[in-house]
């Protein structure tokens, strides 16, 4: 997975474990958002990318269990 966050909104992406494009999906800069579409994805292990910038650290501490 990756994430290009932006104040507004956030773009997830996904890709399958042989680096296969899956789907991207867009969505509000939000606690509930952010946490609900991640978990929304179907992967017995999630790894995500992120770049580095403002919301980066916010992100990580978020999704973090």
């Amino acid at each position: 997975m990756a994430i290009d966050a932006h104040a507004r909104h956030c773009v997830l992406g996904t890709m399958d474990g042989r680096g296969n494009f899956l789907r991207s999906i867009r969505f509000e800069t939000t606690e509930k958002e952010l946490i609900r579409n991640v978990s929304e994805v179907q992967a017995g292990t999630k790894i995500l990318t992120l770049e580095e910038g403002p919301l980066a650290q916010w992100i990580s501490r978020t999704i973090t269990p």
